[in-house]
């Protein structure tokens, strides 16, 4: 909300400072499961005033409001098969690199590097789907 505000209206709302200790953290206070009374009651206080606040310069909306005036909107589908140079950069960093198989041979691997790690194997992979060269450091990119 500070953004947008700034963005309509500088200065409403003060310096993000300000905004994160007169709205935001009473708001989050009051929010927990284990919040007391007192927090919920200056959340929704905190609430009512930022609501008032902004009603003059924010109006949320959902994109109903507008559908009636957007295009129809239409998906395509093309399917793009990968090169052999591609096929084999992949092959090559599943069966040697990845998490995937990192996991098959040490099944004592902790879940959190397992989850992290096929983040990891998806950037990579990524790079390779999309260009092979961008699994090059930038020296080797320019010398290709």
């Amino acid at each position: 909300y500070w953004c947008m505000s700034q963005f309509v209206k500088p200065h409403l709302l003060g310096t993000m400072s300000e905004f994160n200790n007169r709205f935001v953290n009473p708001i989050t206070n009051g929010q927990h499961i284990d919040s007391t009374a007192s927090d919920v009651s200056i959340m929704r206080k905190r609430s009512h005033v930022l609501h008032d606040m902004l009603s003059g310069c924010i109006q949320r909306q959902d994109y109903s409001c507008l559908s009636s005036f957007l295009p129809p909107k239409h998906e395509y589908v093309i399917r793009v098969f990968m090169t052999p140079l591609q096929w084999e950069l992949y092959h090559r960093y599943v069966t040697t690199m990845s998490c995937v198989s990192g996991i098959e041979q040490n099944v004592n691997k902790e879940s959190r590097r397992a989850v992290l790690g096929h983040f990891n194997d998806y950037h990579q992979l990524r790079r390779i789907w999309t260009d092979p060269f961008l699994i090059f450091p930038g020296e080797e990119r320019e010398k290709q």
